[in-house]
């Protein structure tokens, strides 16, 4: 590509003379820019496109592209103004639009403030300056059936799209989208600083970045503010009908030339070292989950661009600079790979966040999950993710065969056709049904893999409510995602997976069901704990005498904590934040006895084993301690310090540790119940209001052209004004909080089937505790204590060791893969 021309790099305008007074300056900026409006009064263009100087424009008399409305980009006040209000005072023209194949679609001029800071053309329209807005009617699988287009495929020649970054939003705030904004233009900006192709100086036009709003009256108000001071966004050209149909969805599209910044808790905009960037911004017109923000990106605006890979982000997700390539480099050496995920890491914020338990908590559980689970998963060539994960997935994969039938069409008949209990929660984790389906794929053998290299930072619940409302989701996602998984196992055969693969994942299933039908028993399991290691502590103190009545008043207030927390999981909202701290302080309180009473169990062990003969304790006792109680426990943390050191990010394991174990109690009690007792409630983004203010339409006029209704007698002044209170209301700090009402209503159906899963779930661990108790009180000898402890710490042992195991291979051959691409990478070019 021709370097770019002088006036049109970021920043650029004429110098002033040397030497000039400032009179003379001033003069000469104002003759630059009364030209320039002057040259952009005048422009209209056809709608084709073509390359001229490393910068894409509009240009005219393209017989092969469609006409599409134009607006005259400026006015003689310097802003955008669409028509000039007659000066008899006379009421404003209703304007005419000729339809494109029965579709709006409109070119709207950006606000000046915004064009004087980015390169641009001053003499005809392109991809900087104009806004490009279309109103969709239609359902996402009909979107090229009903032939709509995207920017990016009408150049000449179309562009290619390499990688297509999805990013889904609900209420997000400003510095939420502006940590993933921010990260993902750190990429591109990465990307063209490579050199091979696809990458390279002006590889920026092979990356789309798509952002996808659930809900027009959803969206948060400084969030639509930060994407109008991008350029990205204009209030007041959506249109709610169009000839009689509603619209479903708005597509503003925008190559912007700006870069996001945070400072000090205030999003800024900045044109310095940006490059451009390509935008496409769908605002749903109603609120219809994540599983349909998947539908019109993969069904929808894919099917138009057909990217090689698309890479999806919460908002909120912030990768690391060479993410997007990692995960892109994974899919280029592995032909064979359908879908690959990124490293989850907890964003701490500015203050330390291991001061709130919650956070460190959450740290400690993200490390692990990065260091064991995901790398145990990717082993076998399937992995179980956790909601939000940055995942990629190779495009073609998705793609449903000949007859129809492949994971697109799987995943979202389920999206559409949600009318079973089991299928309503398993929406919850939509992520875990594509990729069965893409691993079940027929005759295909795609796998799916976990790059340890690709690192983003994710927005995690700091607080009591959100943590439990989160959890909820993901813990009865995962719950009826597996129970699909586990029953169409047998669908692992119709691929065309090697038998040796096959095994594989047959064995990862088996393993699967293990882990589910251990924590089936957690409930009962931490109690029979807590009450074994209670007893076990106090038998050689002070209070061994009196130790009957005192594990008895603690195992009571313990069963009276789990009975409120019941009560609390039937009957009250987790929003009631005063009443969830106290069962959380509760439970914190029993964490802290069980820690206590394990350190004061092995300072008696060690004493015991010193002196055997003199405090009337055998060896044998203490040998059934050690291998029943402490070898388990000891491998559990020797397994996780080894992958931790393996990993190359040990910190977590100290600095974290504690916090975790004192939330494990409230994360099987409390968390575990409340999810339990409302998977009735499949709502996840849906509730409260959807209603949004009523938009302009556009009807059918006594021609064949589409009149189009505008609010507004002076758009000019009205975008100059709505991007200047854009700008003032991100310089403040105070968040606009978006009211919503209370959840919505579940069918009576819903609430019977959540009896049948409760029913058995409390019952089967009331059941154990009971004969487990039973066992116990005609016999508390250190024998038959430390066999019900060695059984269930045992369990949780080897489950933790077949894990490792797998991870610590994953490694290995990670490192290797390392050393191959370290060998094949393109070097950087110097910017």
């Amino acid at each position: 590509m021709d370097e770019m021309p002088a006036i049109l790099r970021p920043g650029f305008y004429p110098p002033p003379r040397p030497r000039a007074p400032e009179p003379d300056r001033q003069l000469h900026h104002d003759h630059h820019l009364k030209q320039t409006q002057q040259d952009y009064e005048s422009v209209y263009y056809d709608g084709g496109y073509d390359t001229y100087n490393g910068i894409d424009h509009l240009t005219t008399n393209v017989p092969t592209q469609p006409k599409a409305p134009h607006i005259p980009l400026l006015s003689k006040r310097g802003a955008g103004a669409i028509w000039s209000q007659p000066q008899d005072g006379s009421p404003l023209p209703q304007p005419e639009y000729n339809l494109i194949n029965g579709n709006y679609t409109i070119d709207c001029p950006v606000p000046y403030r915004l064009l004087r800071q980015v390169p641009h053309s001053t003499t005809r329209a392109d991809e900087f300056n104009h806004l490009r807005y279309t109103a969709v009617t239609c359902d996402p699988s009909d979107f090229v059936g009903e032939q709509y287009n995207l920017r990016p495929t009408m150049f000449n020649p179309p562009r290619s799209t390499e990688i297509m970054v999805v990013i889904t939003m609900y209420n997000e705030d400003d510095v939420l989208l502006a940590r993933t904004l921010r990260g993902v233009l750190a990429n591109i900006s990465d990307l063209t600083s490579r050199a091979g192709s696809p990458w390279g100086k002006g590889c920026w036009k092979n990356v789309v970045i798509c952002l996808i709003g659930d809900g027009r009256a959803k969206i948060d108000l400084r969030s639509r503010a930060l994407l109008t001071l991008l350029g990205v966004y204009q209030e007041g050209i959506a249109r709610q009908n169009i000839e009689g149909r509603d619209v479903a969805a708005h597509v503003y599209e925008l190559t912007t030339q700006l870069r996001v910044q945070i400072k000090n808790g205030v999003v800024k905009t900045s044109s310095a070292g940006a490059i451009p960037c390509q935008f496409l911004f769908c605002l749903k017109e109603k609120n219809q989950k994540i599983t349909n923000s998947y539908r019109w990106a993969l069904q929808a605006f894919g099917q138009v661009l057909n990217p090689k890979i698309c890479v999806f982000f919460d908002a909120g997700t912030e990768p690391t600079k060479t993410s997007l390539y990692s995960l892109w480099k994974n899919f280029d050496l592995n032909p064979t790979c359908g879908s690959v995920s990124a490293v989850a890491e907890v964003f701490m914020g500015p203050k330390s966040g291991l001061r709130n338990p919650i956070l460190a908590a959450q740290n400690f559980e993200y490390n692990l999950w990065n260091v064991m689970d995901r790398p145990f998963d990717s082993l076998f060539g399937f992995r179980f993710d956790m909601p939000g994960t940055t995942i990629a997935y190779r495009f073609l994969a998705l793609q449903n065969d000949k007859v129809g039938r492949g994971p697109l069409d799987t995943f979202f008949t389920d999206e559409r056709n949600q009318d079973g209990f089991s299928a309503k929660n398993k929406a919850l984790h939509n992520e875990r049904s594509l990729s069965f389906d893409l691993i079940t794929k027929r005759n295909c053998h795609w796998t799916l893999h976990y790059e340890h290299s690709a690192s983003t930072r994710v927005d995690v619940p700091n607080t009591a409510s959100e943590y439990v409302r989160q959890r909820r989701r993901w813990l009865n996602g995962a719950f009826f995602g597996s129970i699909h998984d586990i029953t169409h196992i047998h669908l692992i055969f119709q691929s065309s997976h090697h038998i040796s693969r096959k095994l594989l994942l047959f064995s990862q299933c088996v393993y699967q069901i293990c882990t589910h039908v251990y924590s089936w028993f957690s409930l009962g399991n931490l109690f029979l704990i807590f009450r074994i290691i209670l007893e076990l502590a106090i038998r050689k103190t002070f209070l061994a005498n009196i130790g009957g009545p005192y594990i008895d008043v603690m195992s009571l207030a313990y069963a009276g904590i789990l009975f409120l927390t019941f009560v609390f999981a039937l009957g009250h909202r987790p929003g009631q934040e005063n009443f969830l701290s106290f069962l959380i302080t509760m439970w914190y309180i029993m964490a802290v006895v069980v820690i206590g009473c394990f350190g004061l169990l092995t300072v008696n062990l060690t004493r015991d084993w010193m002196m055997p003969h003199q405090l009337g304790t055998t060896v044998q006792e203490c040998e059934q301690l050690v291998w029943r109680v402490f070898a388990p426990l000891g491998s559990v943390y020797g397994c996780w310090s080894i992958l931790a050191l393996t990993s190359g990010s040990p910190e977590f394991i100290w600095s974290s540790i504690v916090q975790y174990l004192i939330l494990i109690p409230t994360n099987i009690n409390l968390v575990n119940l409340y999810a339990f007792c409302n998977t009735h409630d499949v709502s996840w983004g849906v509730k409260g209001s959807d209603k949004a203010e009523l938009l302009p339409t556009v009807r059918l006029g006594n021609s064949s052209y589409g009149v189009a209704e505008f609010p507004s007698d002076d758009p000019a002044e009205a975008l100059e004004q709505l991007y200047e209170k854009a700008a003032q209301l991100l310089k403040r700090k105070e968040k606009v909080i978006n009211s919503t009402n209370s959840f919505t209503e579940m069918e009576d159906y819903l609430r019977n089937a959540r009896t049948l899963i409760m029913a058995p779930w409390v019952l089967s661990n009331g059941l154990l505790v009971f004969w487990a108790l039973h066992h116990l009180g005609q016999s508390s000898s250190v024998d038959t204590l430390t066999s019900f402890a060695g059984y269930i710490l045992w369990c949780y042992a080897i489950l933790t060791l077949i894990k490792s195991t797998g991870a610590i291979i994953y490694f290995i051959n990670h490192r290797r893969g390392d050393d191959i691409k370290t060998k094949e990478a393109p070097k950087y070019k110097s910017n």
